[in-house]
């Protein structure tokens, strides 16, 4: 009955990557281009061909997040987004660098997210859509930066010696000494 999906994407697109050439450059902002039109197109060729799932709605929540998340790094690593909240999340990434983007992606989408519960009166919808950004969200953080994590902890001690010799036989970790003067 209305426009097809894809193109209602292309269009709401507009101002925000008006926004993205004011704020992130040129080049950013025709890769974010290329992406936004690529998608608005399968978009619409996918609803032509696959039917829609009427499914568990967890496992699609839950899947659709996994996908979301792997395909929103491969396009974040090229330095581009697919636009909507992705560009929104950049912007905000300018000012607060140390967020990772998946969870600035989860922050702005759940803020999205709950205007929608508000506007449509669908909790359950919003339950699952925050299920599906969360997912997506730490999908897209270990894809980018990895899920190699580790832990410091850093003793104060006179006795850093004793202290040093008790985790490396109990618990088989290593140990570093800082000398410092404050």
């Amino acid at each position: 009955p209305g426009l097809p999906v894809g193109t209602v994407n292309l269009a709401f697109n507009i101002p925000l990557l008006l926004l993205a050439w004011r704020f992130l450059g040129r080049v950013f902002t025709l890769k974010t281009l290329r992406s936004v039109f690529i998608q608005s197109v399968m978009i619409d060729l996918a609803s032509l061909w696959l039917p829609a799932y009427t499914g568990d709605r967890i496992m699609a929540a839950l899947f659709g997040g996994i996908a979301s998340g792997v395909g929103l790094a491969l396009v974040f690593m090229r330095g581009s987004t697919t636009g909507g909240t992705d560009i929104v999340s950049r912007l905000i990434q300018l000012r607060y660098r140390h967020l990772s983007m998946g969870k600035l992606l989860f922050l702005v989408d759940v803020v999205v997210l709950l205007l929608s519960v508000v506007v449509f009166r669908n909790i359950e919808a919003g339950l699952y859509g925050m299920l599906s950004v969360y997912t997506a969200g730490k999908v897209l953080d270990n894809v980018l930066y990895g899920l190699d994590t580790g832990k410091v902890l850093l003793v104060i001690s006179e006795r850093n010696g004793e202290i040093a010799q008790g985790i490396m036989e109990a618990m088989n970790r290593g140990v570093t000494f800082l000398h410092g003067a404050g």
